[in-house]
């Protein structure tokens, strides 16, 4: 009994089994059919085919070729145009100065373009004012004092030339580090000179007068000048000195002295004289030689190493 019944299961087993692969055999369902589509509007046309980027446009269509440049070049060297402007230069400058003080060397010539050069040169300039002479009196002497003023700066001078034109403009002269210095220079005045101009004696006997005029011909003034005079007989025996004062006591260039004495003699009646000039301190003036009778000169060179010598013991006391 059990095996009929195990034998049964076996069976419905396999009818099972059996049935669902036919199943899996069968035709598949179909499909439902679409929904129809809705009405479309015609399709654009399409765009037109451009044309090949790589075909050339023809000759006529290509833009003109630009021309290179013009080279602008000047018509003479540098060294040509210096020699040229050079020359050109007038001897005397527009503001009043010479060409001659403008030194070659400083000479430079630049070319700015369509014709035209640029050129400038400079030079140092000295100018001196005036001469001015003075007397002066230093400590120990006179001195003849010569100054001026002594100008100097550099000059620089711009001008244009223009190739075309063939001419040259001046466009400025410049001064440049202007300085003023007074120059001065001392000469020592050691001579003291004076003419005499006329001088009488008269009288008889024993009473006798002097007079006479001298005039300072000298460049310095003359201070406590004396004539001193010498009597002789006719043996030539001194007989007798006198000192005059000359006036006033101070004789400056160009002005004039006088003197003027009565005098006696004791003893012998005179038969010569002679004279001299000298100074309170003792120098003494000697004659100009071919200065003349007429108006004979004299002079006195001060010695300059005693002059300062004197100065200083002056000084001192």
């Amino acid at each position: 009994m059990k095996k009929l019944i195990i034998l049964s299961t076996v069976i419905l087993l396999v009818l099972s089994m059996v049935t669902g692969v036919l199943g899996c055999q069968e035709a598949p369902t179909p499909a439902p059919a679409p929904a129809p589509a809705p009405p479309s509007s015609p399709a654009p046309a399409p765009p037109p085919i451009p044309a090949p980027t790589s075909a050339l446009p023809s000759i006529s269509a290509l833009p003109p070729t630009p021309l290179p440049p013009a080279v602008d070049e000047p018509e003479y060297s540098k060294e040509d145009m210096l020699a040229l402007i050079w020359n050109k230069i007038p001897t005397q400058l527009p503001g009043g100065h010479s060409k001659n003080e403008l030194v070659r060397d400083t000479r430079t010539a630049t070319y700015e373009g369509d014709g035209k050069w640029t050129f400038s040169a400079s030079g140092q300039v000295e100018q001196q004012g005036p001469l001015t002479i003075e007397i002066v009196r230093t400590e120990a002497y006179w001195v003849e004092r010569e100054s001026r003023e002594v100008t100097t700066y550099e000059l620089q001078l711009r001008a244009i030339y223009y190739e075309k034109s063939r001419t040259l403009d001046i466009e400025n002269e410049k001064k440049i580090d202007e300085k003023v210095i007074t120059e001065t220079s001392d000469t020592p005045i050691l001579r003291q000179e004076i003419k005499l101009k006329w001088m009488n004696t008269w009288g008889g006997g024993h009473n006798y007068s002097l007079e006479g005029s001298i005039e300072n011909i000298g460049k310095i003034p003359i201070t406590n000048l004396l004539i001193e005079f010498f009597f002789y007989d006719e043996d030539g025996n001194l007989l007798n000195t006198k000192k005059l004062e000359i006036t006033p006591d101070l004789i400056s260039p160009g002005e004039k002295g006088t003197f003027r004495n009565d005098f006696v003699i004791t003893g012998k009646s005179y038969f010569s004289y002679t004279s001299r000039f000298v100074l309170e301190t003792g120098e003494v003036f000697e004659y100009l030689e071919g200065s003349g009778e007429e108006e004979p000169v004299y002079f006195y060179e001060m010695d300059i190493e005693k002059a300062i010598a004197d100065n200083v013991k002056t000084t001192q006391n």
